[in-house]
């Protein structure tokens, strides 16, 4: 409400009616200038004071309407006020339940990078274990079993060599060459189980890098498996769970903005009715003013045709005077 219609309201609630004032006032003068009492202005001065008193009535009348529906528009004000409160009450819990989640989630994140950086060198162990086995092995069966080779040349027995070397040469015993011939091929057949034996050790060492692959791999990739299908699980309540706050949210912004309308709209009805109530009061004032013009001129009509027959009857009798 703007200052002019607070003024206006003020002007319009004054209880004295100017023109009726004045015109009681101007009454009330003339019988005091009078010496003799004059019935007229009486008349005149009593018709003026029951339109007043009428007046008073009607506006305590209204003031009483004006206070009953002032203090019901008070009382809803004061139940929309409460309702308000509530609903941000519960907004500020709310925001402190999604601040409580989205910090549980910032944990849970930590957490999650916390466990990756901590099972990371383990993956990178198993991973270079897993490279670096079958070389190793592949190198110490070679070595093993060029250590049983050189084991073997030096503690194999040489009984037919030896024979034959100490054995003195007639006439009717083979000739030399033939012995070097049956060595040669007795060091071919050593040669041949070798070959034998490491093609066995590679195929063995092969089938444990299996195994080992078998046996530790899966175990990591399982418990791998299982902490991220938690995190996923954990990562995806949290979402739902602030999802489903920021919709409680949103409702709540929606129905304190309801409240706020439905209040401003019952404001705004309060003022039109108050509007209309001074509009009423002005129209019953200048009807009731027009009223008492209408009066007064029939009065003064009536107090001039009296005149005119006193005038009329003055001059008759004096007329019939004369001819007497």
């Amino acid at each position: 409400m703007t200052q002019s219609q607070e003024d206006y309201a003020v002007t319009q609630r004054v209880l004295v009616n100017d023109a009726l004032y004045k015109r009681i006032a101007k009454t009330v003068t003339a019988m005091t200038l009078l010496k003799e009492a004059d019935p007229e202005l009486k008349q005149q001065l009593a018709s003026d004071l029951r339109a007043y008193r009428l007046m008073l009535t009607k506006l305590k009348l209204q003031k009483s309407m004006n206070a009953q529906e002032v203090e019901k528009l008070n009382a809803q004000a004061g139940e929309a006020s409460q309702e308000t409160e509530r609903l941000q009450q519960t907004t500020a819990e709310l925001e402190a339940q999604l601040a409580e989640a989205r910090r549980i989630q910032q944990q849970k994140k930590q957490y999650t990078d916390l466990t990756s950086e901590l099972l990371r060198p383990y993956k990178v162990e198993v991973t270079l274990t897993r490279e670096k086995e079958p070389s190793a092995i592949k190198e110490e069966e070679k070595a093993g079993v060029r250590g049983e080779e050189e084991e073997e040349e030096e503690t194999a027995p040489m009984p037919a060599v030896a024979s034959r070397s100490h054995t003195p040469q007639t006439e009717d015993s083979p000739r030399r060459h033939g012995d070097e011939d049956e060595t040669e091929e007795a060091d071919n057949d050593d040669d041949d189980e070798d070959v034998e034996m490491k093609d066995e050790d590679a195929d063995n060492s092969m089938d444990i890098d299996d195994e080992d692959e078998e046996i530790t791999v899966p175990e990591y990739e399982t418990y791998n498996e299982i902490i991220n299908a938690h995190l996923f699980r954990t990562r995806a309540e949290a979402a739902q769970l602030n999802q489903e706050l920021e919709q409680d949210i949103a409702d709540l912004k929606v129905t304190n903005s309801q409240y706020e309308a439905t209040w401003q709209q019952r404001r705004h009805r309060f003022l039109e009715i108050i509007a209309s109530l001074h509009t009423f009061q002005g129209d019953i004032q200048t009807e009731k003013a027009e009223q008492e013009r209408r009066a007064a001129e029939r009065e003064e009509e009536e107090k001039k045709r009296q005149e005119e027959d006193d005038n009329a009857d003055d001059n008759d009798g004096e007329n019939g005077n004369g001819d007497e």
